[in-house]
């Protein structure tokens, strides 16, 4: 089975962590997967190719404007069709070529948009992996823009496709979104890298003691929040995120925030060992996929209950890190991070191995890899004249 997929634009996001982790699947899975290959279709400034092994990675070339402003000056979704008309007719050349089996879709930007039309008008079957709610992270968005994006996200409700959700949270939100369920809705949690479990041990008993963060620079992510945690616990705060506005970075800094400039995911992993606790302090996420590898390294996290992992931690007997979001303002986490501080607190080792047993990535993708297969094999069924 070939899958066509879209790249991500963010290698720490959920896509970004997923696709990766795909790569890695793609070309270990022969013997369980035979024929199992994945083709990644991707913008970018300059139009490339590359083949590693089962996965091949293209680059499809689009202007600066479209690259960085994709939504520049649009004022209504007929307009929105309009200027991606062109690149939809190009990508369905593209699809041609790569002759996949099926598209897993990622996100719901432009992008994924594109080849999700593309994809359509060839007949081949749509598997929405949906990694990130549009209308959930906009909020703060100008009202003609949002209601612009509000409107290019129902063109990726259909009842006749199969849908993977990352959570409960994230299943249940599009279907209040869409105003019906999808018959064929699936929740697969994201999965952690297998390497993290055999990672050497980092921990040095004399350093400081440190609240960390691994975010993007978005009001959806509640970073502002993380100066008033460490003014209430009196400790530093080490944030891997890139500061987009000067001022309140200062603030930031001057209430006890350390900006860490962004690392590779290796670097990560290893970035969890050194810090005493992480926290994510997201006003909603589809899932969360630092909390979970921050705990599978031994370092307790601290989350919201408006997060998809939630649901993850409470199978995993970590309740107790889960905060409602008030729990952030009225003083709730600091304490919890004091006591966290105090105690020497660590994840258990049962933990670690009950998420290396049940929430490694490979698992995870085990899981993909069926529902397509089975979207696959019903689409053949009902629509034999589009795919021979």
């Amino acid at each position: 089975m070939r899958v066509l997929s879209n790249t991500a634009f963010s290698p720490q996001g959920g896509i970004g962590r997923q696709k990766d982790a795909w790569r890695k699947f793609a070309n270990d899975a022969s013997p369980v997967h035979p024929g199992l290959s994945l083709a990644l279709i991707g913008p970018a400034l300059e139009a490339g190719k590359s083949v590693d092994g089962n996965v091949s990675t293209r680059f499809y070339q689009v202007n600066e404007g479209i690259f960085t402003g994709a939504y520049g000056g649009l004022e209504n979704v007929r307009q929105f069709h309009e200027r991606f008309e062109p690149i939809v007719e190009d990508m369905r050349r593209l699809i041609g070529e790569e002759q996949p089996d099926c598209a897993l879709i990622g996100g719901t930007y432009w992008f994924p948009w594109v080849i999700m039309k593309a994809a359509e008008r060839e007949g081949i079957p749509i598997i929405h992996s949906y990694q990130g709610i549009l209308s959930q992270e906009i909020v703060h968005y100008p009202e003609p823009l949002k209601q612009l994006l509000h409107e290019i996200e129902r063109d990726f409700f259909d009842e006749s496709r199969a849908y993977i959700f990352p959570s409960t949270l994230a299943k249940n939100t599009v279907h209040a979104l869409a105003g019906s369920e999808f018959p064929r809705s699936y929740v697969v949690f994201n999965g952690v890298p297998p390497e993290i479990f055999s990672l050497p041990e980092n921990r040095d008993p004399a350093r400081e003691f440190s609240i960390g963060f691994v975010g993007r620079w978005d009001p959806i992510k509640n970073f502002k929040y993380l100066g008033n945690l460490s003014s209430a616990t009196g400790l530093p705060v080490r944030a891997v995120m890139t500061p987009k506005d000067a001022e309140i970075a200062a603030q930031m800094t001057a209430a006890g925030v350390v900006f860490v400039p962004p690392m590779s995911q290796e670097d990560i992993v290893k970035f969890y060992q050194t810090v005493g606790v992480m926290v994510s302090p997201s006003r909603f996420e589809t899932y969360g996929n630092v909390p979970l590898e921050a705990v599978a390294t031994g370092t307790p996290a601290v989350i919201t209950s408006t997060m998809g992992v939630a649901e993850v931690f409470g199978q995993l007997g970590l309740q107790r890190f889960i905060v409602d979001i008030a729990g952030f303002e009225n003083g709730e986490v600091a304490e919890k991070i004091q006591a966290i501080h105090k105690n020497g607190e660590r994840i258990e080792e049962s933990v670690i191995e009950r998420i290396k047993d049940a929430f490694a990535w490979p698992k995870m993708l085990q899981k993909f890899v069926i529902i397509c297969k089975e979207y696959v094999d019903s689409f053949k069924e009902k629509v034999p004249a589009l795919v021979g």
